[in-house]
């Protein structure tokens, strides 16, 4: 089963429709990385996330945080940091 790691967005806008459980059909396990999981634990209404969805895996990173000369928050630069140490196929 290939690795999916995933930004804040899919879960808070999925979780906000009731339809947080389709990345659970799809890929069965979802990773996100440490900043992404403290992003969605400061909206209101995200509170439940990783309560209630224990599909979702919080991973740390271990290497320093990848740098990109673009303007990412650092829960995006986190996303491709964790998606290059842990070799995953896909980022939701």
């Amino acid at each position: 089963m290939n690795k999916v790691i995933s930004n804040s967005t899919p879960l808070i806008l999925l979780d906000k429709i009731d339809h947080l459980h389709l990345l659970k059909e799809i890929y069965r396990k979802i990773y996100v990385p440490q900043a992404v999981f403290d992003e969605i634990s400061n909206v209101k209404y995200a509170n439940n996330i990783f309560k209630e969805n224990d599909f979702i895996e919080v991973a740390q990173i271990k290497s320093k945080p990848l740098l990109y000369p673009t303007a990412l928050h650092s829960g995006e630069i986190e996303v491709f940091t964790l998606a290059k140490e842990i070799k995953a196929f896909h980022s939701v």
